[in-house]
């Protein structure tokens, strides 16, 4: 069997973009695919790329890590600092966080954290297609 790429869950930016109280990863959104239950944007996302089969790993800061905790062994939560609000650390090192730690994947799939409606099939496909490429 060949070895599957690892999902790489995106969630230690800042999220400034977002006018909401809190962290937008943790603004709650009703399931419309499944179970019609309310949870966190970041628990919907990881519950799509868990339900995928495929390895996943998230990628966030100390105040999000407890969210991830609640679906994602603590073997697959990589905490990183927080991102500075100007120059500094962003996207591009939670990717090369991520990527290093599980260096032996033979592919990574990069899903940020705020993309919940993100389908597990679409996350099979994209994934079979990196065989063939």
């Amino acid at each position: 069997m060949t070895a599957l790429p690892t999902v790489i869950v995106l969630a230690a930016g800042l999220g400034s973009r977002f006018t909401g109280g809190g962290h937008k990863l943790e603004q709650v959104l009703a399931d419309e695919d499944s179970s019609g239950l309310a949870a966190a944007v970041m628990t919907h996302t990881l519950r799509h790329a868990i339900a995928s089969g495929l390895p996943v790993l998230v990628v966030t800061t100390a105040e999000l890590a407890p969210l991830a905790y609640q679906d994602v062994a603590a073997r697959d939560v990589l905490i990183v600092p927080k991102a500075a609000p100007t120059r500094g650390r962003g996207m591009g090192d939670s990717i090369a966080a991520g990527v290093a730690a599980r260096s032996d994947s033979p592919g990574w799939l990069l899903l940020p954290a705020d993309m919940p409606r993100v389908k597990p099939s679409t996350l099979l496909a994209v994934a079979q297609a990196l065989s063939g490429h």
